[in-house]
């Protein structure tokens, strides 16, 4: 498991985007189609994203798109498979939510596939 200390939230780095990319495409079960992947790339260099690293080693990120002063929702995640199972997605969940009750954000989602959306009022 990670500590807090190893959840980094800094503007990504145009290799780091790269490294992003990798992760989705090692992921094809879940990131198949090319054009999400290039959807996801263009919102992560754009949308706040956290990084997990271990040993300098970018194991996963999480992506949060906030709508408005009241609601956000994860854009994306992705977690090297390695890696998966581990608590490392929880972890970054429970950051995000860390600092969106700090924004006193009220709403908060994930949308998974293929249809269902989870809301947590906060």
């Amino acid at each position: 498991m990670l500590t807090d200390s190893h959840i980094e939230k800094d503007a990504l780095k145009k290799c780091e985007y790269l490294i992003c990319e990798k992760i989705f495409r090692s992921l094809p079960d879940w990131f198949g189609i090319e054009e999400s992947i290039v959807d996801y790339v263009d919102d992560i260099q754009i949308m706040e994203t956290w990084t997990a690293k271990i040993n300098g080693t970018m194991l996963g990120f999480i992506t949060i798109n906030q709508h408005n002063l009241y609601s956000a929702e994860i854009q994306v995640m992705a977690i090297l498979k390695r890696y998966q199972g581990q608590g490392f997605g929880l972890q970054f969940v429970e950051k995000a939510e860390e600092v969106l009750r700090k924004r006193e954000i009220k709403y908060f989602q994930v949308k998974l596939w293929p249809h269902l959306i989870l809301t947590r009022i906060m």
